[in-house]
């Protein structure tokens, strides 16, 4: 939110992911800069439950590959 993420519910933080997902990427670069060894997706909201049965089925696949790549980006940068 400090970024500018919108996190609300039902969504959660699966509305950073589809709406912002360059402050995700921020959010991990500065996780690992104050000394995280670990980096974990921001995928925990994308189930229907949050983001609806239809969103769910139709792009949770590529939301959870958008999730993994963000993290190995900034893991890797």
């Amino acid at each position: 939110m400090r970024l500018g993420a919108e996190l609300k519910q039902p969504e959660w933080s699966s509305l950073a992911l589809i709406n912002a997902p360059d402050i995700v990427r921020k959010v991990h670069q500065e996780f690992i800069s104050a000394g995280s060894e670990v980096v974990t997706t921001n995928s925990y909201a994308l189930v229907p439950f949050h983001i609806g049965e239809d969103r769910f089925w139709k792009e949770g696949a590529a939301l959870l590959r958008l999730a993994g790549r963000l993290a190995r980006e900034a893991a890797d940068s």
